[in-house]
């Protein structure tokens, strides 16, 4: 019963260490793999900070189909943010904390970045 398993990780295993590359500080051959535009900027690419990455993964698919509530909520990550950088309670007015903070709306800011359509709940 344990050898099929066992084949099956070894086969599994050897498949993935033929798809794993290795690269030293020369990041050439990579960048000629991977394009810039969808790397980090971090490592050295030009698709943002992999913290706005991980927040505005796949809204691009789903943009035109989020409701005011939605929206709603995903403004509410970076007001969140903000209030806590600032040592606001999650209470205070968002319009204020943005103003102090010399801010955008996030909503704003992602769909400018990312040149999201005008929808019925965002116009």
């Amino acid at each position: 019963m344990s050898t099929p398993v066992l084949i099956c990780v070894t086969e599994t295993k050897a498949v993935l260490l033929l798809q794993i590359h290795v690269y030293g500080k020369d990041l050439t051959s990579f960048y000629d793999q991977i394009p810039r535009k969808v790397i980090p900027l971090e490592l050295g690419g030009e698709a943002g900070t992999i913290a706005e990455n991980m927040a505005t993964y796949g809204l691009k698919i789903i943009w035109e189909k989020l409701s005011l509530r939605n929206l709603e909520k995903l403004e509410n990550v970076k007001s969140r943010f903000l209030k806590c950088a600032l040592s606001f309670e999650k209470t205070a007015p968002t319009r204020m904390v943005y103003e102090l903070a010399k801010e955008t709306f996030h909503i704003e800011d992602l769909r400018t970045r990312m040149l999201l359509p005008s929808t019925e709940p965002y116009f």
